[in-house]
């Protein structure tokens, strides 16, 4: 499964972290611990702003250091709308090389 990853920083492997952008309500699975987080959404705004890359990342449903963000999870279906996509948000506790990296140029990710 492709999932992303969206950051202002520019690497070539994305590394646990913690950090102090991390969201209200985090999972007890995160507290205190280093992570990455991702998401099947590929377009996401993030504090009403666009982060400058998009990192595009493969992994196993079954990978044993993939855990759903559940906290999260349950607070975004409670403000989904009808008909929109269904976003989903995980957590990954070991470093992963992106599959695609791209930059956003004030229009869209290249």
């Amino acid at each position: 499964m492709f999932l992303y990853h969206f950051s202002d920083c520019d690497v070539d492997i994305l590394q646990p972290m913690i950090g102090k952008n991390r969201h209200d309500g985090e999972d007890p699975l995160a507290v205190d611990k280093p992570v990455i987080y991702l998401t099947n959404c590929s377009d996401m705004i993030i504090d009403g702003q666009r982060r400058l890359f998009r990192y595009t990342v493969e992994i196993d449903l079954n990978d044993p250091q993939l855990k759903p963000d559940r906290l999260f999870n349950q607070m975004m279906e409670g403000n989904k709308n009808i008909g929109e996509p269904q976003w989903f948000f995980y957590i990954y506790f070991t470093s992963i090389t992106p599959v695609k990296k791209e930059k956003w140029n004030g229009k869209c990710y290249l």
